[in-house]
């Protein structure tokens, strides 16, 4: 079965909604509005102006030696490695290529608003509606996406559902990431 996304390629269903992989769902971004009524436009999330954030982040939850990779595309970067990948709209991914190998989280230079969007989706496809809805804001979103990563590192066999309640617990913390960083 194929859906028309707006303003994406099409795809079919079991690429569009495989879970924790960050891939498009079917549940279109909402658009935001201003207090005045107009319709704020999208926004992309600038993942290299929250580096240091981010880091601090890795450094605080995640596991020693983990390293950040910030790339233009996951899937290309995935490819280029010899780790198949076929989804040119993944966010990120976690990974220890060989045992001992340093543990890295790949993500992408630049979130749109159509990945926030889709990876919110499939939080709310999941069950986690009011903690979904917080994800609107841009460094909520970012830090969210993060600790997710991090939590297939540091869980064992971790479920997808695992990774987000382990990433919204630790963001109800207090969060890291400023939000005039992350857009």
């Amino acid at each position: 079965m194929r859906f028309k996304l707006a303003g994406l390629s099409r795809c079919r269903e079991s690429e569009c909604l495989c879970p924790g992989e960050h891939r498009l769902s079917f549940i279109s971004p909402q658009l935001k509005r201003d207090p005045l009524g107009g319709v704020v436009p999208p926004r992309d999330i600038d993942v290299l102006a929250s580096e240091s954030e981010i880091l601090e982040i890795i450094r605080l939850f995640g596991p020693p030696r983990c390293q950040l990779l910030l790339v233009d595309s996951v899937m290309e970067w995935s490819n280029s490695v010899g780790i198949p990948e076929d989804d040119p709209f993944r966010a990120a991914r976690a990974l220890v290529q060989q045992p001992g190998d340093v543990p890295t989280i790949v993500m992408l230079k630049n979130i749109s608003e159509a990945i926030q969007g889709s990876i919110t989706g499939l939080l709310l496809f999941r069950g986690f509606g009011d903690d979904a809805d917080r994800l609107q804001d841009s460094a909520i979103f970012l830090e969210h996406l993060v600790l997710h990563e991090i939590a297939h590192l540091v869980l064992e066999n971790p479920s997808e559902s695992d990774c987000d309640e382990w990433a919204f617990e630790r963001l109800a913390e207090h969060p890291r990431i400023s939000s005039g960083d992350a857009a």
